[in-house]
């Protein structure tokens, strides 16, 4: 089987083809249940991506405690609590 060897430029140009393609750098994302688990990832992967993040929870407190976690606090998030009666 022959061995495919990528360039080191072919490989920036994929790299920065791909960077180009999903740029989120500027948006502002409402993570639904982003206080905890998947939803909590989503929203550190999304800050370290450049976006400003909005988390939501049922609960205040889960919402304080994902604004204290060192991966988000920054300016560019904040917290939302959905009260139980807005909820199907």
């Amino acid at each position: 089987m022959p061995t495919v060897h990528l360039s080191r430029q072919c490989s920036q140009d994929k790299h920065r083809a791909m960077s180009a393609r999903y740029d989120v750098e500027g948006l502002v994302v409402v993570v639904m249940g982003g206080t905890t688990g998947l939803g909590l990832s989503a929203a550190q992967a999304l800050v370290a991506n450049g976006v400003r993040v909005v988390v939501t929870s049922r609960s205040e407190a889960n919402v304080q405690a994902a604004l204290a976690v060192e991966a988000i606090r920054r300016p560019a998030v904040a917290g939302l609590t959905i009260p139980h009666v807005l909820l199907p």
